[in-house]
Order: structure tokens, then sequence, then C-alpha cells
């Protein structure tokens, strides 16, 4: 493995916060693919070995971080609850929020981007009628959620939100470590990501990076995001993802 010195003096090469900008203002959709897409490089380097993917993949984010990505999931009004959802919502959770509250009443901060989604326990056991005249006083409800309503500034705050944690631009620099096979030390990463030239840093903030990477660099949040901020439906051929949860991706 190369030494941690010849690392970092190669990262700055290409290296740049600078670079990463554009995440400020892009979409959600865009983001759920840019997350989607370090969450595939990650795989290719620890679970499922894919050189060609890591070769064509990685000089692409190199060169433009933000480069296009297509990352296509199926987009339908309703599907089943699964455990990564389950997973996602419980790592999430506000602190502050008793837990018995709804979870849709929990929707902020981190939680922004769920806003589209409703979060229901159907009694499959209760007639049809009642379902269904239970569901429509619900979506009345959640119909007159003033916050669902201005769809256009959520996604820009969480655009901004998500861009300040800075979970995009650490993945990248542990996966390229990865790949080139060098030992980049958490002293040059807090280096390279917040300028702090120190041979012991205090390591509070890069834990908060991690902490994030946790609960956002996965399938289910970048699903979340893509179909929080839809685009026209593909066509079938055309269609990825709607994948089962993906297996645990630990970046830290």
């Amino acid at each position: 493995m190369a030494q941690s010195d010849d690392a970092i003096r190669e990262a700055r090469t290409w290296f740049s916060l600078e670079n990463y900008r554009t995440l400020r203002t892009m979409g959600l959709y865009e983001w759920g693919q840019q997350i989607a897409r370090r969450v595939l490089i990650w795989n290719s380097l620890k679970l499922a070995p894919n050189k060609v993917f890591l070769d064509n993949e990685l000089p692409k984010v190199m060169a433009d971080p933000c480069s296009p990505f297509e990352y296509i999931i199926p987009l339908t009004a309703v599907k089943q609850l699964t455990f990564g959802d389950v997973q996602l919502l419980h790592e999430l959770s506000p602190c502050s929020v008793p837990p018995d509250s709804p979870v849709d009443a929990g929707a902020i901060g981190n939680l922004e981007y769920l806003l589209p989604y409703g979060h229901l326990v159907i009694h499959l056991g209760a007639e049809d009628q009642d379902i269904k005249t239970a569901f429509d006083y619900w979506l009345q409800q959640c119909r007159q959620d003033k916050r669902v309503s201005h769809p256009s500034k959520r996604k820009t705050d969480t655009a901004r939100v998500l861009h300040a944690k800075l979970i995009l631009p650490y993945c990248d620099l542990r996966a390229w470590a990865c790949w080139k096979n060098f030992d980049l030390k958490e002293r040059h990463l807090i280096c390279l990501l917040y300028g702090i030239d120190d041979p012991n840093p205090d390591r509070t903030q890069l834990r908060t990076v991690t902490n994030n990477i946790k609960s956002h660099i996965n399938l289910t949040c970048a699903h979340a995001l893509m179909m929080s901020d839809p685009r026209p439906v593909q066509a079938p051929e055309r269609l990825q993802g709607g994948l089962p949860p993906e297996p645990s991706v630990d970046f830290v």
C-alpha cells in the first residue's frame, strides 16, 4: 500500500470541494442518482469486485463528481414498505420526537425528503370499505399539509443540507484511495475536507460526516430522493433499480 503522504499529494491533483458546488442546486432526483453512484462504486470495490465498472466510473468522478449518472427506478404511487425503508426511518428518527408520534409528523431535518410519502399501518383484517374510508380521510388530511404543497423550496433546502454534510466528497476520497491502494489517513481526510493541516486534529467533524454517511449512502435513501422529485417514467426496457435492500455499505 502506498504511503499516506504520497496519497494526499496525489489526491490534491484532482480533489477540490469547489468541484462539488453544483450539488447545492442539484435536483433531488439527480442527488439520488449521485448517491446510488457511490453505493455502486463501493459495492464494486468491496462486495462484488467489478474492475471494468470502477476503471470506467471513478475517472469520471475524479474529473467531475457532479457529472450525470444514469440510474433509473420505477416510480409508482404505492409500493410495499421494505426492511431497508424501516431501517432508514429508524436511523433518521429525530431524538426529540416521542416514539408514538406518526412518522410523517417527524419529517423534519434529515427526514425532509420523506415529506412526499405517507407511512401507514393497515389492518387487513378490517372490512375493505372501512379501510378505504379511513384511507380517504387520511389522504385528505395529508393534502392539507402546507409543507408538501411547496416542493420547490423544500428541494432547494434539502440539496443545500445534503451538500453541507460533505458525504459525497468523503465517499469519493475513500473510494479513490481504495481503488488506487493508497493509505489515506483520517488527518489527511480532515485536511482535504476542512483545510485543517494538523498532525493531531480534532476528529469530531469527521465523525459527523461518517455518521451522516451511514444514514444517507444507501439505495433506500437514493430511491427516496429520486421518488420525491420524479422525472417522466422511462420506457419499461430502460428501467433499472427497484432492487431489494443492498448489503450494508461501510465507507468509514
